[in-house]
């Protein structure tokens, strides 16, 4: 909502124009326009005004250098978007909608067939596999879902989180639930989604989610916004969200929907100590390997300094 965060985003925008090689786009990534708890549905006009002013900045950019440069609204859990769903949605009664692309037809003098098209063109999702699964959202039908909806995907963030099982045998709960108080940190919010009795819980931390463990009985499931190296099944005996992912960079490898991949692992400072044997480099180029193997491309390290 704010000047500063436009301003920001737009100097972000010119730099990464200036980076860019010839013949090449760029992407951006942001917030799902801020925390939940902060917006409501009353914001809706200024933030829709906000990125498409942005967004003007883009095609300007465009014009003038011949560079494409997309912005994707990154959905997370316990944000204004939680869910690429939402995100949708959101760009279709916004941006996209009528008003939006007359709005954006004045502020770039386009004609509203082409205005739509440069408004498509240049704003679109980040799509981070990681939150996808937190949310429990199916990783082809999600692509499905955008791609019938005119959403374009800017980025693709190859990326996992936690999964674990609870609600069966109390001990291995009581095993779990330490396991989970161990990777707790001061240093990122780690959002926790839980899957019971078919409905979806939300916990904005960690903490929250396991002082309220257990309100009810049965089994349930809880995935967690906590970056797992892309490469492991899992971490601390706890599962991670790789199959979610290789669905994704299986369906990439077959129909190609995102010409920007990123691995977005961030968390190796709060890894636990058996998670960090390797050297941070080492483990770089695990996953970089690791992710050209899933989408069926030469790994090694001839084909990662290409």
């Amino acid at each position: 909502r704010t000047q500063e965060r436009l301003r920001y985003t737009n100097q972000l925008a010119k730099i990464l124009s200036q980076l860019l090689p010839d013949g090449t786009s760029g992407s951006i990534s942001t917030v799902p326009l801020g925390h939940r708890p902060n917006i409501t549905a009353n914001d809706e006009p200024l933030l829709v005004t906000q990125l498409l002013n942005h967004v003007t900045v883009l095609h300007q950019i465009a014009e003038q250098t011949g560079r494409y440069i997309e912005l994707g609204l990154e959905p997370e859990p316990n944000c204004y978007l939680e869910t690429l769903q939402e995100a949708a949605l959101f760009l279709q009664r916004g941006p996209f909608a009528q008003s939006g692309v007359e709005q954006f037809a004045k502020l770039t003098g386009l004609s509203s067939s082409r205005a739509e098209e440069a408004l498509r063109r240049h704003l679109g999702v980040c799509l981070d596999a990681c939150h996808m699964a937190v949310e429990f959202e199916a990783p082809l039908e999600a692509v499905a879902m955008l791609k019938a909806a005119g959403v374009r995907i800017t980025k693709l963030q190859v990326s996992a989180g936690l999964s674990c099982a609870l609600g069966g045998d109390k001990q291995a709960d009581a095993l779990h639930l330490e396991r989970l108080e161990k990777l707790n940190d001061s240093v990122y919010l780690h959002q926790v989604v839980e899957l019971h009795a078919g409905s979806l819980n939300r916990y904005a931390d960690l903490p929250q989610a396991l002082s309220s463990y257990p309100t009810q009985a049965g089994p349930r499931q809880w995935r967690i916004h906590f970056h797992v190296p892309v490469f492991m099944r899992q971490l601390e005996q706890l599962g991670s969200t790789q199959s979610d992912l290789q669905s994704l960079l299986a369906e990439q490898r077959r129909a190609p929907f995102c010409s920007h991949l990123e691995v977005e692992t961030y968390t190796w400072d709060v890894l636990p100590p058996s998670a960090r044997q390797a050297t941070l480099t080492s483990a770089i180029v695990q996953e970089l390997n690791w992710t050209l193997r899933e989408l069926g491309l030469p790994s090694g390290a001839g084909a990662i300094q290409q």
